[in-house]
């Protein structure tokens, strides 16, 4: 599944599967293809097979991949937390649509038929 948000403002963001019910790998590409990869995990969480990452993220737009570690597959909870900005801007607004705060993590906008291989490289359907 691929998921975009809008980040308004330099900041620290925290992107959390620890609770998938698989071995989720967790991608994070800057812009809005997946040609710039900003960083990757497996298996990041304190225990289990779930992943989590904390990046400094400047302004921009971004997308989250997560994916099944080779074939695995399952049910995930997907949190994104933000800290406050790094700068005196504005707070996130989600993608689509402006609002003040955080990114809360239901108006992180799903984008549909997107699929990976496994050899990371996109697949539409």
């Amino acid at each position: 599944q691929v998921y975009s948000f809008w980040n308004d403002a330099a900041r620290s963001v925290t992107i959390d599967l620890c609770e998938s019910s698989f071995d989720a790998y967790l991608r994070i590409y800057t812009g809005t293809t997946f040609s710039t990869p900003l960083s990757g995990c497996d298996d990041c969480c304190s225990s289990g097979y779930g992943s989590k990452l904390t990046l400094q993220m400047a302004q921009g737009t971004y997308l989250i991949v997560i994916d099944g570690y080779n074939t695995n597959e399952g049910t995930y909870v997907l949190k994104v937390q933000c800290s406050d900005p790094i700068s005196s801007s504005p707070s996130p607004s989600p993608y689509p649509q402006p609002s003040s705060g955080c990114v809360p993590t239901s108006n992180v906008t799903a984008i549909p038929n997107v699929l990976f291989n496994a050899y990371s490289q996109e697949q539409l359907t």
